[in-house]
């Protein structure tokens, strides 16, 4: 596994360990992996994944502050 995969997944740990869910972070990581990932498997998932999140979470999460 790449540096570049395992801050993703380290990423999704803390968004699912959280007590409450930083949409912004979980948006911009699923971004993120759509520009960046090579993984023929990873970044199709996360870009049919990131319309879905975003219409989903709009107006009903709020970031931490």
């Amino acid at each position: 596994m790449d540096r570049q995969t395992t801050e993703w997944r380290l990423g999704v740990e803390r968004l699912w360990a959280a007590a409450t869910l930083d949409c912004r972070e979980a948006e911009w990581l699923t971004a993120d992996i759509v520009r960046y990932s090579t993984d023929a498997t990873l970044r199709p998932a996360a870009a049919r994944a990131l319309p879905a999140l975003r219409i989903a979470l709009a107006g009903k999460c709020r970031p931490r502050r």
